[in-house]
């Protein structure tokens, strides 16, 4: 019975690590790019974040009950409720709601739905390996981190969208290239990032190449240099094909788009299993 929530728990924690950093990215997408019609995306990301939220949170009490009992057992609720997994579930509920709250109204929606998009990346912070050594500098880190894979992730498909709409590809090179331009700066952020953070995790190199963990993390950074890759074809390649009217460049940006997104969902798949499932090196 504990393989099952064990299980259930990991594929919840998937979706919500999906759902919180899609909703929040299209919302920081929105304002930077002038999306119009993008709305429906965080709204469609922010309720399957609430859900997962919710049934991560109780897929926790049965984790400690060890039957599937300890979803609705009050006693084991309450109990959580004063841990930081508790503290982790009121960010993500809290800022979700304003996520979702903000893209149904119109003015200063936006920022309100920004205000969310911080709360629930917040709420990241909160549990995981990083909590447990109790650095502000990290904690930092991670936030600055998560920012930036929330915005790669945040343009992928309100981009999709406008590629698929032949009177609107001006409006997807104009979106392209400010988003090329913007991730000169935003990638070394995260590539330092997840340096420091995975160091600061790992403590050697020995660990990093011979321990389970620390194999899965490179695996995971495999991924994220195919993903680098797939950017960088995107912006010297696809883009300028785009703005040169090229009638396959839509086709093809496209399809490398859903490669791009597949990787992504690949290392959002590698980091949920290194959060739940594998022990850090000792």
């Amino acid at each position: 019975m504990f393989d099952i929530i064990n299980l259930s728990l990991s594929v919840v924690t998937f979706f919500l690590y999906l759902s919180i950093l899609t909703s929040s990215g299209t919302v920081i997408c929105i304002l930077l790019f002038k999306l119009t019609d993008a709305k429906k995306i965080v709204i469609l990301f922010g309720y399957l974040g609430l859900i997962s939220s919710i049934f991560g949170f109780a897929l926790k009490g049965a984790n400690l009950t060890g039957d599937f009992y300890g979803m609705i057992d009050k006693d084991i609720l309450m109990l959580l409720w004063t841990t930081p997994i508790g503290t982790s579930f009121f960010y993500q509920i809290f800022g979700l709601l304003f996520i979702i709250l903000g893209s149904y109204i119109r003015a200063y929606g936006g920022w309100i739905s920004i205000f969310g998009s911080i709360a629930a990346i917040y709420s990241f912070i909160q549990i995981g390996h990083l909590a447990d050594k109790n650095n502000i500098l990290l904690s930092i880190i991670l936030i600055m981190h998560l920012i930036s894979v929330a915005f790669w992730i945040g343009i992928l498909l309100p981009l999709k969208k406008l590629l698929k709409t032949p009177p609107r590809h001006i409006e997807a090179v104009k979106v392209g290239q400010k988003f090329g331009t913007l991730a000169i700066y935003f990638i070394p952020i995260l590539t330092l990032a997840g340096i420091i953070m995975s160091y600061s995790i790992v403590g050697s190199f020995s660990a990093l190449v011979y321990t389970k963990y620390g194999q899965t993390l490179l695996l995971k950074i495999a991924f994220f240099v195919i993903v680098l890759a797939l950017g960088a074809t995107n912006k010297l390649i696809l883009i300028p094909q785009l703005k040169n009217k090229n009638p396959q460049a839509s086709v093809r940006l496209i399809n490398v788009i859903n490669i791009e997104y597949l990787f992504i969902l690949l290392i959002i798949l590698v980091t949920t299993i290194l959060t739940t499932n594998i022990n850090l090196p000792m």
